[in-house]
Parts: C-alpha cells; structure tokens; sequence
C-alpha cells in the first residue's frame, strides 16, 4: 500500500478539479511524509483533510483569487499535527470557531475526538486561515 502522502496528493487534486482551481492560480505546497499512517487512522485523517482543502478552495480562493495552500502532516515527540493553511481571504473578523453551526467544523471536531486530539483553526482576516488537527500518536484509550 502507498503512504499517505500518495493519497493526500490525489485528494487534493480531486477537490482542485471539483472546484475547479487550476495549479497555476493555486500552487499546493506539499509536505507529507510517504508513510502508511496507522490503519484506524486513515479515515479519520482523510475526511479531515478533505474538509480542510475544501474549505480553502471553496472559501479562501473564492473570487479567483490566487496564493498557495499548504498541507502538511508531521509525526513526531508523541504528537501528530495534520495542517492546512491558505494565504486566501481569511474569516471574517467575528468568526468563532466555537459557536459556528458550520457542517464542516463539526464533522472536522468529531474525527480529532476520535483521533483523542483537537481541532485548532487560526484566521487572520485577508491573511489566510490555517486549520490543525493535533492528536496524540499513542492510540486513544476506550
């Protein structure tokens, strides 16, 4: 089996086609390690990432606006950090990822939980958003 990287790259490239962001306007700055990752891992990683590039081609490029999105996983002292980060329009300036009734968010909290970590969103307001699930890398007990 590939690693994830592998399959990171063909989500993203998925979700360029079906938001129809060209790699010459968008640039996907790419640093995951080729590495399988665990297998109770897999899903709830995947639909995260899938979220997150969504929100940024859906939200940050909107308008044709163009920059580079970052993706990126790291493993490493214990912890494991799954990062997107756009330089896209950012959220607005009253965004509270806490109260937001935002599908995405929800479903994006539900798979950190399962993973035993959480979801950390920062958003600068014309300056992109980065969204992080961090999760330990010994499994979660139950």
């Amino acid at each position: 089996a590939g690693g994830f990287a592998e399959f990171a790259l063909g989500l993203v490239d998925h979700r360029r086609e079906g938001y129809e962001v060209t790699p010459d306007r968008v640039r996907v700055d790419f640093t995951v390690p080729d590495e399988p990752v665990p297998e109770e891992w897999l899903m709830p990683l995947a639909l995260s990432l899938n979220e997150m590039v969504s929100n940024a081609f859906k939200h940050a490029y909107a308008d044709g606006r163009s920059g580079c999105l970052t993706v990126g996983l790291r493993m490493e002292d214990g912890s494991g950090d799954l990062t997107v980060r756009d330089d896209g329009a950012g959220m607005p300036a009253d965004f509270d990822d806490h109260r937001t009734t935002g599908l995405g968010l929800k479903i994006m909290r539900v798979f950190a939980g399962q993973l035993g970590g959480d979801m950390r969103i920062a958003s600068e307001p014309g300056k992109g958003a980065s969204f992080q699930l961090h999760f330990p890398l010994a499994p979660a007990a139950g």
